[in-house]
């Protein structure tokens, strides 16, 4: 193979050594921010670090050398992180108030109402000012999540309110891979949220003074929503004022997943796709008014800023339009459009701005497709020998192809440059989604062009803009169904499991060493390697991933219960599948955690009881995953059949009744077994793995251990339990000592302390209590049985 031209080679070489000072040191301060957070440093030591090193920058020849500004940058990075950490002592969080009481704050961002039937909830963020406590008023600072139900009037952003209600601390998630909704808020500055119920949970509501403008801009988005909402029907105009607005808690939940199942999630967030449509729209009408070119620019930089605002400002939104506002300067100036210096100071200004955003997904996701886009793509383009002039060409199938060829690769260098961090957060990978973006952009894009012109029209004519309503909504219309009809491809999606933190490093490395090699002279050839070692590494990870061992998994899911086997053989069983009213367990507990595992068929699902609380979240489960197998108790009520069991259509899915005795296969020596417990409604399974021995029992009434004595002879080594009402029985006694469990798991959500103490004085086993520990995992290590808790995720045996 030929080496490129030495030319090329040497333009390449200089741009590499001379990298714009932008890059390096906005990634120094980034990291400077992800050690703060991760290492306990002083603010003062930090700040008399930063003072000294400006200082000699200041007064010495230093100030050219590059290691001494990234120092520099590393360190305003450690301030900056350990400051966003900080707060003061009027803060919510030093109060530790919590329960019932009155607050009153300032609502700080636009308060999105959900409606479901009679049921109405109102939530923003109010920055906190004073709170009653027993008669008495103290002073406070902080936001908080307000969550409101039923208020019955409208509350505005800008608006001064007194509330009545609960106030406490968000939940952490006790269940693996779970949503964690503590952290989600505390990665926003919230670390307390108040519910009120009913109108006269608001007491008092005034409009505070302040900056007129900016109150403007909010009642301009809300009334831009509605406008919507009077245009648009249902999901549609929920769905055109999350991509235009920002307004995403409206859009059902079925289109969200839909799109993240064809690998086009990024479209329902505002970027910088509705941003350039949306500057680009503006910028060509004022060309089309004969606006001056410059002052054509400067509006449209003010709308785009405008935009912003009114679109909820989020990470998303603001790194777009200050990335669109840089370029649009660069025109402005006479200088030549740069992308990636445009990049890099939105990254720095976003940090400077918000440093806790560095650890938001969204943050992350956005500036990282970004990325791809602005280095990767290019590359790519060359890779793959594309000739550059065939953009201008005037041949208009040529043009087509062109484009055509450009989306998918755009889509490859985002989706190679993201694949990583897509499945520790999401555990998917889409490969329906080269083919989705495809048909997903072009549409997405005429539709928001459209409903963009239908508001402007609707200011002037409201009749005029009814009659053309049909065109957004039947581009709407499609764009659903290209989505609906692409996730339900086989195959089209997968999920992965979590990955170690060894494959981020050795990923991207390679990824890195590839870009590199674009500045420094190497054979075609070395770069195909590194495009092997990069499609190896992920091979690897594929074949490893996924655990060989057995493993046995306890939800929190409340007084309910619910657990997950894998066996040696690699089949697997869920035991229950949560409710599915007030909250849907399958989808907020248990799928999140199959999704982390790689799960992609549940071989079976078996029903202790049949009932809402056990059987509510099968169809939840069916929408994400291919179930094989139903095993439902052969007493279960005919009614209770038709309404769980019956419900779910699917010609591969097998539902059999089991009856007291019968065993389930999922192996040569694994299995479950129905155990007889002498009552119709007392189940009791016995889990089996070669020497790992697991009883799974629904109830502790006497009967069921006086059954059990006579039936099972064999030793245990994991108990699960149910709640114990009248604590324990004198048959129950004489099963733990007959069976000598090594771990008894109890649902116990009252008297614990008790219930422990009796425990104790007739077993040596592990106690493990699911309301103190959370879920609990028991996996197989060599001969041991070993396991792990969500509050205290180390290795324990």
């Amino acid at each position: 193979m030929k080496i490129q031209n030495s030319q090329i080679i040497k333009d390449n070489r200089k741009r590499l050594l001379s990298v714009p000072p932008l890059i390096y040191l906005s990634l120094a301060f980034c990291t400077g921010i992800a050690f703060a957070y991760k290492i306990e440093v002083s603010f003062e030591l930090i700040s008399f670090a930063v003072a000294f090193l400006f200082m000699i920058y200041i007064l010495t020849r230093f100030r050219g050398n590059i290691i001494f500004r990234v120092l520099l940058f590393f360190s305003l990075g450690m301030l900056f992180g350990i400051d966003s950490r900080n707060v003061s002592n009027s803060h919510v969080v030093r109060t530790h108030f919590e329960g019932k009481t009155t607050i009153e704050g300032v609502v700080v961002d636009d308060p999105e109402i959900v409606t479901r039937g009679k049921k109405e909830t109102v939530s923003f963020v109010l920055k906190l000012d004073s709170f009653y406590e027993q008669g008495e008023i103290h002073r406070a600072s902080g936001n908080i999540r307000v969550v409101l139900f039923n208020p019955r009037r409208e509350i505005g952003f800008g608006e001064r309110v007194r509330l009545r209600g609960m106030l406490e601390k968000p939940k952490r998630s006790t269940n693996f891979h779970a949503f964690d909704y503590s952290g989600y808020l505390a990665k926003r500055g919230i670390y307390r949220i108040f519910q009120g119920i009913g109108q006269y949970s608001v007491l008092k509501q005034i409009k505070e003074p302040g900056v007129s403008w900016l109150l403007t801009i909010h009642k301009l988005r809300v009334n831009a929503k509605k406008q919507l909402d009077r245009l648009l029907e249902k999901p549609y105009s929920d769905l055109a004022a999350g991509l235009l607005l920002g307004f995403r808690k409206n859009i059902p939940r079925h289109i969200t997943d839909e799109f993240i199942k064809t690998g086009t999630a990024h479209f329902l967030s505002i970027s910088g796709l509705h941003i350039s449509l949306l500057g680009g729209f503006f910028y060509l009408l004022g060309r089309f008014f004969r606006i001056p070119r410059k002052l054509n620019l400067f509006l449209t930089m003010g709308l785009i800023l405008l935009y912003c605002v009114m679109a909820g400002a989020a990470i998303p939104v603001l790194r777009s339009g200050i990335m669109g506002v840089m370029v649009l300067a660069g025109f402005l100036l006479g200088h030549e459009r740069n992308l990636g210096q445009a990049f890099f100071f939105s990254f720095l200004l976003l940090l400077v701005w918000d440093p806790a955003s560095l650890f938001d997904v969204s943050f992350q996701l956005s500036f990282i497709s970004v990325a791809a886009l602005v280095f990767i793509f290019p590359k790519i383009d060359i890779f793959l020998g594309n000739p550059p002039q065939i953009k201008n060409n005037i041949d208009f199938l040529a043009r087509v192809r062109y484009e055509i060829r450009s989306t998918i690769q755009a889509s490859l260098a985002v989706m190679i440059a993201i694949f990583p961090v897509l499945i520790w957060y999401f555990h998917l990978f889409s490969l329906i989604g080269f083919i989705a973006n495809m048909f997903v952009i072009p549409v997405g894009n005429t539709a928001i062009i459209t409903t963009l012109f239908l508001m402007v029209i609707a200011l002037t004519s409201q009749p005029v803009a009814a009659f053309f309503v049909f065109v957004p909504e039947a581009l709407f219309k499609c764009l659903c169904m290209i989505v609906h009809v692409l996730s339900q491809v086989p195959f089209g999606y997968f999920y992965l499991p979590v990955p170690h933190w060894s494959f981020f490093i050795v990923y991207y490395s390679i990824l890195l060493l590839w870009f590199s090699s674009w500045f420094v002279p190497v054979y075609r050839s070395v770069r195909f390697g590194l495009i092997g070692g990069l499609v190896g590494i992920t091979f690897l990870y594929f074949i490893f991933s996924s655990p060989r061992t057995f493993r046995f998994v306890v939800f929190d899911v409340g007084k309910t219960d619910a657990a997950f086997v894998q066996f040696s053989s690699r089949s697997n069983c869920l035991i229950n599948s949560g409710r599915s009213f007030p909250g849907d367990q399958a989808y907020w507990t248990i799928q999140p955690f199959l999704s982390a595992s790689g799960v992609q068929i549940i071989n079976g699902i078996l029903f202790s009881v049949v009932d809402g609380k056990h059987s509510g979240g099968l169809q939840t489960l069916a929408k994400y995953f291919r179930i094989q197998n139903i095993w439902y108790p052969r007493d279960t009520a005919p009614d209770k059949k038709i309404k769980y069991i019956d419900a779910l259509s699917g010609p591969r899915i097998k539902k059999l009744p089991v009856a007291e005795g019968e065993r389930l296969g999922f192996g040569e020596t694994e299995g479950i077994e129905f155990i007889e417990s002498g009552l119709r409604k007392g189940n009791v399974f016995h889990i089996f793995d070669g020497a790992v021995k697991i009883l799974y029992l629904n109830s502790v009434l006497p009967e069921v251990f006086s059954s059990l004595i006579e039936i099972y002879k064999q030793k245990c080594q994991v108990l699960i339990l149910p709640d114990h009402p009248n604590g324990i029985s004198a048959e129950e006694r004489s099963f733990l000592e007959a069976v000598s469990p090594q771990y008894i798991v109890l649902n116990q959500r009252e008297g614990i302390l008790s219930l422990r103490q009796d425990l104790k004085k007739v077993t040596k086993a592990v106690l493990l209590f699911i309301a103190e520990t959370g879920a609990i995992e028991f996996y197989r290590e060599g001969t041991d049985l070993l396991y792990k808790t969500v509050v205290d995720s180390s290795q324990k045996g």
